[in-house]
């Protein structure tokens, strides 16, 4: 299925927006320091700056919150659910019908998918969404898929049973992983997905400028440190694309931007043919974060959920 946006040339009038308000679209003076750092200094020191990067890796950065974020909120419930590394903010929409589980990406928020909320109370469920251990209102400053999909384990335990779940970016790679690991629910929509966390490595070092040399020490270090006892490589253990494959009887909706220049539309087309039985659905000129606020792509989310 294919939804195109009803107005052309966003990027533009985006632009345009930003513009008149006197908003500068430049590189951060943090990443720049950062950039010239791994670039020059680096190479010469490859030992050192692949432990800083590992750091950086997963180190997460909050963003305040639009204003359409702070009304979804304003409209929710607050609650705290308690895990192993400590309590995560919840926030949760309705008081009756089976629940629908929100789940954000990195560096984002529970009321990131706040779109969803109101559509889906008044579709007949209530929603429930979190901040992720470093994200949001919970505290910490660093995180991993590990502690995401503890995190989600935890919610599920104290709003479950869960009916489906709704998850964006990272929060897909999250899902894909826990449905191997102990959550278990009927439907999930997956949209703007990793289909590797490799491909997330070497983004990020390509924002960073980190040299070859020391990318390969960065994922060796990963490799030695997160060595999964199940004699897979931890690229296997915990890429999208192979525990969908694992994944049976759990239909799912998978959600991709045709122009997503964070995630390329191939890693969406990838999962979907891995996830057996998934439908697919390409959306255009959304990108990878607005596509979770287009009318159209959320009536069609509702649908699947309620189908």
């Amino acid at each position: 299925m294919d939804i195109r946006p009803t107005k052309q040339n966003r990027s533009t009038e985006k632009a345009a927006y930003l513009k008149k308000r006197g908003v500068r679209r430049g590189i951060p003076t943090v990443l720049r320091l950062l950039r010239l750092g791994f670039q020059y200094l680096a190479p010469l020191i490859p030992g050192l700056a692949a432990r800083y990067a590992y750091r950086l890796w997963f180190s997460t950065r909050r963003y305040a919150p639009p204003v359409r974020e702070q009304r979804w909120e304003a409209e929710a419930e607050r609650d705290s659910v308690a895990t192993e590394h400590g309590e995560v903010a919840v926030y949760h929409w309705g008081d009756q019908g089976p629940t629908i589980l929100l789940i954000h990406g990195w560096n984002g928020r529970g009321t990131q998918l706040g779109s969803f909320a109101k559509p889906l109370v008044e579709a007949g469920y209530q929603v429930v969404a979190f901040d992720g251990p470093g994200h949001g209102r919970s505290p910490g400053s660093w995180t991993s898929i590990f502690r995401l999909t503890d995190a989600t384990l935890a919610v599920v335990n104290k709003y479950g049973p869960v009916e489906g779940i709704i998850a964006h970016s990272f929060g897909s790679a999250v899902t894909a992983y826990a449905l191997n690991h102990g959550l278990s629910v009927s439907r999930v929509v997956s949209i703007s997905a990793p289909a590797s966390i490799q491909y997330l490595v070497e983004r990020f070092c390509h924002a960073l400028r980190i040299p070859a040399s020391v990318q390969r020490r960065l994922e060796r270090r990963i490799e030695q440190r997160l060595q999964p006892q199940s004699g897979r490589t931890i690229w296997q253990d915990i890429s999208p694309e192979v525990n969908a494959k694992q994944i049976t009887g759990i239909p799912a909706l998978i959600v991709h931007d045709h122009d997503d220049h964070d995630v390329d539309v191939s890693h969406g087309q990838r999962l979907h043919q891995a996830w057996q039985g998934s439908e697919w659905l390409e959306t255009h000129g959304l990108g990878h974060r607005r596509i979770l606020r287009n009318g159209a792509t959320i009536r069609r989310v509702i649908e699947f959920i309620a189908r």
